[in-house]
């Protein structure tokens, strides 16, 4: 996560000074929550349809910037480091912990240059397999992603078909699933008389766009719960508005 300085972004858009001006004053204009307006003197609008423009062009050249300075080397068997980059959340990859580090050096000294810098709160070197320095694995746009040691029978394999002695799970985060249960309440309430029908074409978006790139995991099933106990709760304060709920939660 990278927070973002209004000056470096302007400086690096390299537009007309009219455009310029007109960047200048969304980045400068606030937001307003619950009718109380907050000052943005960094960083983006968050869900602004021009933000992650905006951060594309502050961030433009970090991956080219990490495979010149690490480069593929067939002699030594040395591989670079693999960079995801979605507008502001960046994850490197690599087997060596120094690589990492060094990455996260020359990227932090390259985001300065910028006037940009790391979010600390949410900077943190891991393993995937191993608990180093806290729990394995990773969390990005809302999935866990981990590995987990399995026998013979369910490790992966490499690109030459030996066993890796794990397997990957990708997986809803936990905050992802309590922020897709607080969305699923919310339409379910938003429509109290709906048809059964009517709710499961509300519905069904909500899950394939969630759920459509990750494995099986039991704590989807708390969402298929909390459906299922919304549904009665609400047809029984239909049908029995007078004191049914009691006897349902009892039972």
């Amino acid at each position: 996560m990278i927070s973002l300085s209004h000056s470096a972004i302007l400086t690096l858009a390299r537009t007309s000074p009219r455009i310029r001006r007109q960047l200048k004053a969304w980045l400068k204009a606030g937001v307003v929550d619950h009718g109380e307006l907050f000052p943005t003197p960094v960083g983006t609008i968050q869900g602004g349809n021009v933000s992650p423009l905006l951060i594309n062009i502050a961030l433009h050249g970090l991956e080219t910037l990490i495979g010149t300075r690490f480069r593929r080397n067939g002699r030594t068997g040395f591989n670079p480091p693999r960079v995801i980059r979605y507008a502001d959340d960046i994850v490197i990859l690599h087997r060596d912990e120094q690589i990492v580090r060094q990455c996260q050096e020359l990227v932090r000294s390259w985001l300065s240059e910028r006037e940009l810098a790391l979010k600390p709160s949410k900077t943190r070197i891991t393993h995937t397999l191993m608990g180093v320095g806290g729990t394995p694995g990773f969390e990005f746009l809302g999935f866990a992603i981990r590995h987990y040691p399995t026998g013979k029978t369910r490790s992966a394999k490499d690109t030459r078909g030996y066993l890796l002695g794990y397997k990957t799970r990708i997986v809803p985060s936990p905050g992802a699933i309590r922020h897709h249960v607080q969305q699923l309440r919310t339409l379910m309430k938003s429509d109290r008389h709906a048809s059964q029908e009517a709710l499961i074409r509300l519905l069904n978006p909500e899950f394939c766009r969630k759920f459509q790139f990750s494995g099986q995991n039991p704590k989807i099933e708390i969402c298929d719960r909390t459906v299922s106990r919304m549904r009665c709760t609400k047809v029984c304060w239909i049908k029995w508005p007078n004191g049914c709920l009691c006897r349902v939660a009892s039972s």
